[in-house]
């Protein structure tokens, strides 16, 4: 759920990390959030609103990004999505419904762009800093 304007958009929950990654999650959300705006799949097509990670609150401390963080050390992605049962985005006053074949599309999206940005900044050794013992 879209928290400012009430409308129900795909959009990547925030995941309850350690502080290291913090910075890591927002550069993906940008990077998801803004194509998935490009493809018209958010409120608007504008990838720096949608791509703004303070859309998203922490609203729950455990869920379930967090339980594959502390399982796995993953930095997940787990993406909210409407439902094609019901819709109750709008885009410019005008009801959007998403199709089956819509939501299929919006998770390939996630996940091709989610792989293209581990694959070009090297996935968690590189995101999280050396310390020493």
């Amino acid at each position: 759920m879209n928290m400012h304007t009430g409308a129900v958009f795909p959009i990547m929950l925030r995941p309850f990390v350690e502080p290291d990654l913090v910075p890591v999650f927002e550069q993906l959300f940008r990077r998801v959030q803004g194509r998935l705006a490009t493809d018209k799949y958010q409120a608007t097509e504008d990838p720096a609103k949608e791509g703004n990670p303070d859309r998203v609150k922490n609203i729950s401390p455990y869920n379930l990004d967090t339980a594959l963080n502390l399982h796995c050390g993953a930095l997940s992605v787990v993406i909210e999505s409407p439902s094609h049962g019901f819709s109750t985005a709008k885009r410019q006053d005008k009801l959007v419904v998403f199709t089956p074949d819509d939501l299929v599309n919006i998770q390939l999206l996630c996940h091709l762009e989610a792989m293209k940005f581990l694959g070009e900044t090297g996935g968690r050794a590189r995101w999280t800093p050396t310390r020493r013992r």
